[in-house]
């Protein structure tokens, strides 16, 4: 940018983010990170530093953080460099706009959310009839999204005890001191 009236904004646009995406770069040279956060419409503006040359702005000191427990692709990122001409002789600022050609694909893998507490509540019922363990088993966690799923070891049964899950009856045998796994349905239900 050859800016010689010092009339002239110079913008890195990244458009086709998740809404809450945020980009950290030292957008006005000071050695620190600013933190830009997409909006609904995916668009992040960064203002970038008068006199930019090759030497002060490069991709590669971007940093992105995907918004809160998303995870999965984002495709179709898009990088343009935005010059705007903010001349008094200008009724309104004319835009200028160069964009990479290609898109980028941003894959944000999965992390689990930890378990904050596992509680139980005292089941019971009557001999030789089912006793149902649904909501007697309450896992709690971080997680926001109802993404995550649990395993529960459930050990120490007595021998010759069935346990039923998904359909599936277990026996538990004499030798059998391993118990049995379950999976939640999703919502801290068994």
């Amino acid at each position: 940018v050859n800016d010689v009236d010092g009339s002239e904004k110079v913008t890195f646009r990244i458009s086709g983010l998740k809404s809450g995406s945020q980009i950290s770069y030292d957008s006005d040279g000071d050695g620190t990170a600013e933190t830009y956060t997409a909006g609904s419409t995916g668009v992040i503006n960064i203002p970038l530093v008068k006199n930019i040359t090759d030497a002060t702005v490069a991709i590669k000191d971007f940093t992105m953080k995907a918004p809160a427990n998303f995870s999965g692709d984002i495709p179709g990122i898009k990088f343009s460099l935005v010059t705007q001409d903010t001349d008094s002789d200008s009724a309104t600022p004319a835009e200028k706009i160069a964009t990479a050609a290609d898109t980028l694909t941003l894959h944000v893998n999965p992390v689990t959310d930890s378990i904050t507490a596992l509680n139980t509540i005292q089941a019971e019922g009557y001999e030789d009839t089912p006793i149902s363990l649904s909501g007697k088993i309450l896992p709690q966690t971080n997680d926001t999204d109802g993404s995550q799923k649990f395993n529960v070891k459930i050990d120490e049964i007595k021998a010759g005890s069935t346990i039923t899950y998904d359909g599936v009856s277990y026996k538990i045998g004499s030798s059998d001191t391993s118990g049995v796994d379950v999976t939640d349905n999703g919502d801290g239900t068994f």
